[in-house]
């Protein structure tokens, strides 16, 4: 098993850390906030989840 390396970017850090302080944030919200387009925003959390980094919580 090789294990691999993944780099948080800073725009990365500024994601996770808007969905620190509310979870519920959408992509339009953060990109707003970031100045940035959803395209990316949706684009670094599935290869922050894909890579084992986030994970979704839903409440039923």
């Amino acid at each position: 098993m090789t294990d691999k390396k993944i780099k948080f970017s800073e725009l990365d850090n500024r994601i996770v850390e808007i969905l620190k302080k509310d979870g519920r944030a959408t992509n339009q919200r953060i990109a707003s906030a970031l100045d940035i387009s959803t395209s990316l925003v949706a684009s670094r959390i599935r290869r922050m989840e894909q890579n084992g980094l986030m994970r979704l919580v839903t409440v039923a």
